[in-house]
């Protein structure tokens, strides 16, 4: 089995638009890799078929069952489903995936990306760290012990699968208390406690913060960035949606990357809508009529 693919995650319908410009961005880098995309028990089939129906490779699965399966509580499993994060880990349960590219929903390719998978992988997860700022927002810590999971390049393993959905199940209490901030980051670098060395370093290139390339760029952090990830709110797509009350733009190069993947966006409906050669209309003349008696409409033999 040595077959690679890109794989996306979707809880319920809410990033339908992302899922299908995220097809539409790996075909316009010319990606020649397969896109498949994780829907969770809360996709509706109307938004499952539209996704096959742009070639996109929809494997469902069912959370719930999957959790009440190691044997959680129903409250514990509403609660985790309510943070729409954690049927992830289901990426490493793709048997048709070898090798493959986790993207998360809010991400914008920039280059194309297909050489990752020429990397020796092994039984490693590959992860950019996660990175902070100080208080006065003038300096970037990246952590060594910590990861951002929008960008993971691994291989099929349902033994990494089930250790995380184990120690999901194991800090249950932990997740659900008022002292932890709840993230699948969380239970991956539970993993890497438990299995020390299983996630090597990506190059930050591969997933970075709009608002900080120019700086990573300028401290010879990065040479050019890859892979843009919109990590906080607002998204590009809730713009579509003209619900986002006022943003103010960190530097012109982050909000030039909005309006990039907006009009992305655009470029795919164009393509997918108003590609096609229009005809004439075929009406020749207007008439006076009404209804009569009868509902039936008549009208005058004679044009206006």
């Amino acid at each position: 089995m040595n077959n690679n693919g890109y794989i996306t995650y979707i809880s319920n319908d809410r990033d339908i638009k992302a899922v299908l410009n995220l097809a539409y961005n790996l075909d316009k880098v010319n990606s020649t890799v397969p896109f498949y995309c994780i829907c969770m028990e809360d996709v509706t089939e109307k938004s499952a078929l539209t996704l096959i129906n742009r070639g996109i490779r929809v494997k469902k699965f069912n959370l719930r069952t999957k959790l009440e399966m190691m044997n959680m509580s129903a409250c514990h499993i509403d609660f985790l489903k309510s943070k729409h994060l954690f049927g992830k880990f289901l990426m490493f349960s793709i048997k048709e995936c070898s090798k493959f590219i986790y993207l998360d929903t809010d991400i914008l390719i920039l280059e194309n990306i297909d050489h990752l998978f020429s990397m020796e992988v092994k039984s490693n997860i590959f992860m950019v760290p996660d990175m902070q700022t100080d208080g006065n927002y003038t300096k970037i810590i990246l952590i060594k012990n910590r990861y951002n999971s929008g960008v993971i390049l691994s291989r099929y393993n349902e033994s990494i699968s089930h250790k995380l959905y184990s120690l999901l199940v194991k800090n249950i209490a932990i997740l659900t208390s008022d002292n932890c901030f709840v993230s699948d980051q969380y239970i991956f670098e539970l993993l890497q406690q438990e299995d020390p060395g299983v996630i090597k370093q990506l190059d930050l290139s591969y997933n970075i913060h709009p608002i900080i390339v120019e700086s990573a760029i300028k401290n010879n952090i990065i040479k050019k960035p890859l892979v843009i990830h919109f990590m906080v709110k607002p998204k590009p797509w809730d713009f579509l949606e003209v619900n986002v009350s006022s943003y103010i733009f960190e530097n012109k190069q982050c909000k030039d990357f909005f309006k990039m993947w907006l009009n992305m966006y655009n470029e795919m409906i164009d393509y997918l809508y108003f590609g096609k050669e229009t005809t004439s209309t075929k009406i020749t003349s207007y008439h006076w009529g009404k209804y009569n008696d009868n509902n039936t409409l008549e009208y005058q033999i004679n044009s206006i």
